[in-house]
Parts: C-alpha cells; structure tokens; sequence
C-alpha cells in the first residue's frame, strides 16, 4: 500500500481521495511503470479498461472520519455494500457497533499466558477451542479441542479470563481461502486461542449474531473492519471486533427473531464450504436466506455479494486486495 499525502492550503472543498486496488502485483520495474502509466490514463478519463486494478474516489470528509473501505475490497460494489451496511438503516432494524450489545474479550494471547493446554485431562477438568482447523471446524456449531490448565504462577488472572467465557466466540484471525466460519457456538462457555469470548447481554440474541457473522453479510461487514497488513490472512483486535457493525437484535420483533434463531438450529450443523465457494455453498445460500428474511434485506442483493466476495483476491488467494496505491 502506497499512500501519497499532499498538504490542502485551499480554502476551496477538499479533493476526493484516489484509491487505486491493484488484484496483481507488477513482477518487474518495467512492469510498474506500464502500470503507473496506464492507471494515470485510467484517472484521466480516457476510458481505457483495466484487465489488473480497480480505481475508487472517495469523499475527502470520509476518509477525515476514518473511513479506509475502499481499501478493504478490490470490488467498489463491494466497498458500497460494506458502507450500506454498516451506516444505514438498509434493513428493518437499525445499525449498532457490537459492543452496544456485548462484552467482548479477553484477547487469546491472555489465554495462552496464562493456562497451558493438554491433550489430556487435567485437574482443573477446562476445556478450550484452541485451535482454528479448518478441517475439523467447518460448521457454525462446534466443540472444543484441548484441556487448559492454570500455570501456578497465574492463577488467579486465569480464574478472572475463565469467568469471561461463552458460548460464542469470533475469530482473532482467518486465513480467508480455508475457512469456512466466521464465528462459532459451543455446548459450554469456554475460551480460546485463537477465539475470543462474546457475552451478550441479551444471551437470547446469539443464535441471531452467530447466524448474521456466518452470513455473507456478516462476513462481509467483519473484513470491512479487517487489519489491511494481510489481506488473505487478516486479524482482528478487540476493538476491531468491538466495532463491527451488526444489526441492532434488541429492535427486532418476536417473529423475525424466531426466524433467524430457527434457521440456526437448523443449519448451525451443516458443513460450510471454504470462502472461496460462498457462491456455490448451497448452505451458505440458505443463511443469506433466513438472513434477508429475517432483517428485511433485498435476497437477489445480498446474493450479488455473495458472488462478488467470493471472487475478491484476498479470498480466493489470487492476490491482494488493497495492495495498490492511494492518492490524497
């Protein structure tokens, strides 16, 4: 990522922000300089089509709120859809950032200095979803992997994190072209590694987030909040999780409730395909279904990101998007 600050004296508006995606690295000097001159025709208006980057201008008072989505996704539809939903009523529910409806937390780095974990069973009897493999967790519903034991020196910080446990846990990182899940639901409240509890404080209302997360939506709005360093293998703070923007469960009435928490008993067990396939996942296709039912949200759009996602570069492992150049 190139970014190009330029000091704005004017007292004139400021200009749009130039956000250039590249969907492929040029391999030689040569290379970037036909890139550099074909992106600058591009700007011109000279209506040259790109075969290999995507350009994007974005109002100078967005990107002074902080908004960087354009560099999230090679696809403007997609850096649309992620903006429509996260700061728009587009549903019949408004918009919240999580944490307006839980706690999220401890970080899985406190979980690993303060336990150690056992392939058997240990005196404390705790276990923990450790591990993400994408072999074994390839349903919303899963259970946990290993056995974890205070370390002596930290038992009581321990005791502190287990008393923050869940049932529900999102992910602090994902490799995007393996996994399959973006949040889970387990049996029993636990902790993670590479989890991280989230406490409702409506706990009716899990069903309802884990359903929305695991929805093309819900992943969509989680890699708009995506840490850019790596694209295809992004990690996620607590305040990024924290920031995600969902929609506000405590507006929704009785009946699409029932409608969201009944499409996860029923599908919560099904094995999801990689997120490369969210196209083609039949399963998939079926949340995005209860999703749209549930919250009002147009099907034949929800199912045009679903396709448009799953053909982004970071997903698929074709390359990165938002490895390009922003102009200010």
């Amino acid at each position: 990522v190139l970014i190009v600050c330029r000091r704005w004296n004017s007292d004139s508006p400021k200009p749009p922000t130039l956000v250039v995606n590249l969907a492929r690295n040029p391999a030689t000097p040569l290379e970037s300089l036909d890139t550099v001159a074909r992106i600058g025709r591009a700007v011109d208006g000279d209506g040259l089509a790109a075969r290999d980057f995507t350009i994007q201008n974005v109002d100078a008072q967005r990107i002074a709120r902080g908004d960087w989505a354009a560099v999230n996704f090679l696809s403007p539809f997609l850096v649309e859809a992620y903006r429509t939903l996260s700061e728009e009523n587009c549903a019949s529910v408004p918009v919240v950032q999580l944490r307006n409806l839980a706690d999220v937390g401890p970080e899985g780095r406190r979980i690993r200095d303060a336990y150690t974990r056992s392939d058997m069973p240990t005196k404390s009897g705790r276990r923990a979803l450790w591990h993400h493999k994408t072999g074994i967790t390839q349903s919303i519903a899963a259970e946990t992997d290993v056995y974890i034991e205070p370390k002596a020196s930290k038992s009581r910080i321990a005791d502190k994190y287990w008393g923050q446990r869940s049932r529900l846990l999102l992910p602090h990182r994902l490799g995007l072209n393996l996994a399959r899940v973006a949040s889970v639901m387990l049996p029993e409240p636990t902790v993670g590694s590479i989890w991280t509890p989230c406490r409702l404080h409506n706990p009716t209302f899990a069903k309802a987030l884990c359903l929305y997360l695991n929805s093309t939506p819900g992943l969509l709005s989680l890699l708009g909040q995506r840490d850019n360093r790596v694209p295809s293998y992004p990690s996620f703070s607590l305040d990024t999780l924290r920031s995600v923007p969902v929609p506000d469960f405590t507006a929704l009435d009785a009946a699409s409730l029932e409608i969201l928490n009944d499409s996860y008993d029923r599908l919560g067990g099904e094995i999801l395909q990689p997120f490369p396939k969210l196209a083609e996942d039949p399963v998939r296709a079926q949340i995005d279904d209860a999703i749209s039912r549930g919250l009002g949200l147009d099907a034949e759009w929800v199912a045009t990101i679903r396709r448009e996602l799953g053909r982004e570069p970071s997903v698929t492992g074709g390359g990165g998007a938002g490895a390009g150049g922003d102009v200010c």
